[in-house]
């Protein structure tokens, strides 16, 4: 048995990984095997022989407001993007999920599961002066992610991405998970009432072969709450 000390309010959903017949938690713990932690000073902790481990909890800010937490990464494929800066959280996480809000968009006329992307990259200007969609699609050679969620539930249909007008915003709730980007798009698309064959990075993706943008080919369940 591991006794582990907490040194914070630890979630409940969290602690419920711990097994039971092999760890024991408390916010006293005296000599423990490991210490939980999710924002504490260490520098004075008395650290004794009996410590095995130290393990953060929660979840981390990740700032990206310099070029340094960037790394040039080679996109092999791309037509336009050949290479691009990536954020290191994306180039070292296991599981990538794009969470994006559905809504209309100028340039791409359409911003959702890969468009998203983009803010993981530090050159967005590139993009904008190569053939936007084009890269938004190549960007998949560097990085696909492992999960889509779109959120639909208040979508931004004209003006966007800035918007403005209560008068573009469409109560649609509605949410589209799926491990598919390409399908992801295709979905919010029928959602802003268009075709997928309406946006060209979706069907760039599509030819590709990162995904799939008829329906029929699929497997969609849906969910009515």
């Amino acid at each position: 048995m591991y006794n582990i000390l907490k040194l914070n309010k630890i979630a409940k959903i969290g602690l419920d990984n711990l097994d039971p017949a092999l760890f024991s938690h408390s916010d006293d713990a005296a000599d423990p095997d490991g210490i939980l932690v999710r924002s504490a000073s260490l520098h004075e902790f008395p650290l004794d022989g009996s410590l095995k481990a130290i393990a953060r909890a929660g979840a981390t800010h990740a700032p990206a407001d310099s070029e340094r937490y960037y790394q040039r990464v080679p996109v092999p494929g791309g037509k336009r993007l050949a290479e691009t800066a990536v954020h290191e959280a994306v180039l070292d996480c296991d599981v990538l999920i794009s969470v994006p809000v559905l809504k209309h968009h100028g340039g791409a006329g359409m911003s959702c599961a890969m468009k998203n992307l983009m803010g993981v990259v530090w050159d967005r200007g590139f993009y904008h002066a190569n053939d936007l969609q084009q890269c938004v699609a190549d960007f998949l050679h560097a990085r696909k992610p492992d999960l889509s969620v779109v959120d639909a539930y208040r979508v931004l249909t004209g003006n966007g991405p800035g918007g403005g007008n209560l008068a573009d915003v469409q109560l649609a709730k509605m949410q589209v998970l799926s491990t598919d980007p390409v399908a992801a798009d295709a979905a919010a698309a029928r959602i802003l009432n268009r075709r997928p064959e309406d946006f060209r990075h979706i069907i760039h993706a599509r030819d590709m072969g990162f995904g799939q943008t008829d329906a029929a080919l699929l497997r969609t369940r849906t969910i009515t709450v």
